[in-house]
C-alpha cells in the first residue's frame, strides 16, 4: 500500500474521483466534485492510499475547512477509509503524509478535526 499526492490529471485522479463518489461518506461526494473542478490551489493536494491499483482512502489538505468560524491553516480534511480496509492503520499514514507535506511548504503545523460521539 502506498500513500500518493495527487494533483489534477495524475494516474490516479479520475479513480479518485470515482472511488469518493461511490464510498460510504456523505463528504466523499463533494470531493468528487472539488476534483472534477480541480477546486484546488497550487498547494492543496488530495492524497490517496492506493494498493493494486485500488483506491483504499484519501484526505486532502486544504487551506480552509468547512466551519465558518475556523481561524486556523491548513486543514487535514476529507479524511476517508473504505470499510474494508479499515484497521491497517491507513487513516494514520494519509494524515501523516499531509502534515509532512504541510511541513515542506512552510506550514509548522497542520489541523484535524476531531469530533468525539457518544453512545448513550
Amino acid at each position: 500500500m502506498e500513500i500518493e499526492r495527487l494533483t489534477y490529471g495524475d494516474k490516479y485522479w479520475q479513480l479518485t474521483i470515482n472511488f469518493a463518489e461511490m464510498c460510504s461518506f456523505a463528504a466523499g461526494k463533494h470531493l468528487a466534485n472539488m476534483m472534477k473542478n480541480n477546486r484546488f490551489s497550487n498547494w492543496e493536494p488530495v492524497f490517496a492510499a492506493i494498493a493494486n491499483d485500488e483506491i483504499l482512502g484519501f484526505c486532502t489538505l486544504l487551506k480552509e475547512d468547512y466551519y465558518p468560524e475556523n481561524q486556523y491553516s491548513p486543514w487535514i480534511s476529507t479524511l476517508f477509509v473504505d470499510e474494508k480496509a479499515r484497521g491497517k492503520r491507513i487513516s494514520e499514514k494519509l494524515i501523516e503524509a499531509a502534515a509532512k507535506y504541510a511541513k515542506e511548504n512552510g506550514f509548522d503545523r497542520a489541523y484535524i478535526l476531531n469530533i468525539l460521539t457518544r453512545n448513550s
